[in-house]
């Protein structure tokens, strides 16, 4: 896809300003008027020609006039959260569902499985990495064998990081599952000379994870299919000298029941028809189709690479919609559009407490468990995005997980990464997902959140995000581990220009 930065960000900047109230009804430009045809709704885009023809015409200008009381008016009528986030991703609010956040990694592999083996006539899964190891070859021998009692498993897998139909590496576990008569794998982002390695082909990735089931049952998750994203914290012994890539990663999926499943399977199915993938014989998923399912409301938000930003925008809209409380749960690199809109939070006096990791896993002293040189890089790099965000009154916090008599390295416990993308603001609006707060998620890769918007379910996640945020490390920008690397995230910071932090 070739980039048009300059219409995606007018496109954005017009639904920013309408999600702030301002009533805009044209935007005029001669270079971009073709490119943002499929820009916010009721706004038109117009070349220069085009809007001088209505100069001078009251018809013309009434019309818009008319389109901006409008404005006005649906805006006085909606609720806050739901107008921004209409305005911000184009997304839609669906009421009549159940939801379930899971961020323990053990529960979430048993639901997982669970889902997969009550199957009955479709399982759709896509993923972003497939890494042979214990966990991944149980999801491929449940696959297998709900497909051969008959259920129809179709698997969508970005190719790069899952290593297959890359430079002519293929995947052996997506290569057993292609064996399958009732198996369909589609690969997207084949890579298959070295010829088509270049930066904007490396970035412009597929990075979501959805499980669809039976058409009915969804999730929507930031689990890849490995062990790090599904070992329970309990579950493995851990001593001083033990591999990073052998502890487990803090995340967390969203489970869906209800009319919203029809987006997420509708993500799934059209991803899969632009690609190419082999015919998929019933139709399109309608809401009125799936039966309520409990009385929560939600939404699918979809970010499609280079044709939007909805991710950042999203969690832009929820940020300025916060008066008393953010929580952040992330650990990658925070774009600069979403720092500056933390720091106008705090600047309207709300707390923001930001639950994070460390790409190179630590113990409890600070130190490292061995891993490779990028992962420790990307630590400092992560931190040092963070020094401004800690200087302007960010509450930051190093996640610990609960004690386990597994682990015996030095001090009795762990600082691990954190994979999750979790926000949640004031207990009434939350986001789950694949979308990440760096740039990679808000402009290159295409992502799925799941926002709810609900007291009650946004109240529960926070008191379980409370709960971890009390267990985990809070950074002191004045204490010694911190200040102690600061010459090393500097010098990271510098060599490893902002266009390639993620």
């Amino acid at each position: 896809m070739q980039a048009d930065f300059g219409a995606m960000f007018i496109a954005t900047a017009v639904r920013r300003l309408r999600g702030r109230g301002v009533p805009i009804t044209m935007v005029v430009s001669d270079e971009f008027a073709a490119s943002l045809r499929g820009g916010p709704s009721a706004v038109a885009f117009l070349t220069s020609d085009a809007a001088l023809e209505g100069t001078g015409s009251a018809a013309f200008a009434a019309a818009h006039q008319t389109l901006a009381q409008a404005f006005h008016e649906q805006r006085e009528r909606a609720d806050r959260i739901t107008w921004r986030l209409d305005q911000a991703t184009e997304s839609e609010l669906v009421a009549g569902n159940d939801f379930h956040a899971e961020l323990d990694n053990g529960r979430a592999r048993e639901r997982l499985l669970a889902l997969v083996g009550a199957a009955r006539r479709s399982l759709h899964l896509q993923v972003y990495i497939v890494r042979p190891d214990e966990f991944a070859d149980r999801l491929v021998v449940a696959l297998i064998q709900r497909a051969r009692a008959g259920v129809r498993v179709r698997f969508m897998v970005d190719a790069l990081y899952s290593e297959t139909e890359v430079v002519g590496r293929n995947n052996p576990l997506l290569l057993a599952l292609a064996a399958e008569p009732n198996i369909d794998v589609l690969v997207l982002g084949r890579i298959e000379s070295p010829r088509d390695v270049d930066l904007s082909r490396l970035k412009q990735r597929d990075h979501r994870k959805l499980l669809i089931v039976d058409g009915v049952h969804a999730i929507v998750s930031g689990r890849n299919v490995a062990d790090g994203y599904y070992r329970g914290f309990g579950e493995v012994a851990i001593h001083d000298h033990t591999a990073h890539d052998r502890i487990p990663w803090l995340d967390a999926h969203i489970e869906v029941q209800g009319p919203l499943v029809a987006d997420v399977e509708r993500s799934f199915t059209s991803t899969w028809r632009e690609h190419g993938g082999p015919t998929i014989d019933h139709a399109e998923p309608v809401r009125a189709s799936i039966p309520s399912a409990g009385g929560v409301a939600g939404r699918l938000v979809i970010h499609r690479g280079l044709a939007d930003t909805h991710a950042m925008s999203m969690y832009e809209a929820m940020l300025e919609c916060a008066e008393r409380h953010v929580y952040i749960v992330n650990d990658f690199p925070i774009v600069t559009a979403l720092g500056h809109a933390i720091r106008r939070v705090l600047a309207r006096g709300v707390r923001v407490q930001l639950l994070t990791g460390n790409a190179a896993t630590r113990r409890s002293d600070g130190s490292f468990f061995p891993a490779p040189l990028h992962r420790t890089l990307f630590e400092l790099m992560v931190k040092a995005r963070l020094e401004p965000l800690l200087a302007a009154g960010v509450e930051v916090y190093e996640f610990v997980p609960p004690p386990s008599p597994l682990v015996v390295a030095r001090g009795g416990c762990i600082r691990p990464y954190v994979h999750a993308k979790v926000m949640s603001v004031d207990g009434l609006v939350c986001s789950v997902g694949s979308a990440n707060l760096d740039a990679s998620a808000s402009f290159w890769e295409s992502e799925a959140n799941v926002v709810v918007q609900d007291a009650g379910f946004a109240g529960a996640l926070e008191a379980t995000l409370a709960t971890l945020v009390a267990g985990s490390f809070r950074i002191d920008p004045l204490s010694p581990y911190w200040t102690s690397e600061r010459a090393q995230r500097a010098l990271v910071a510098t060599l490893w220009p902002d266009n390639l932090y993620s």
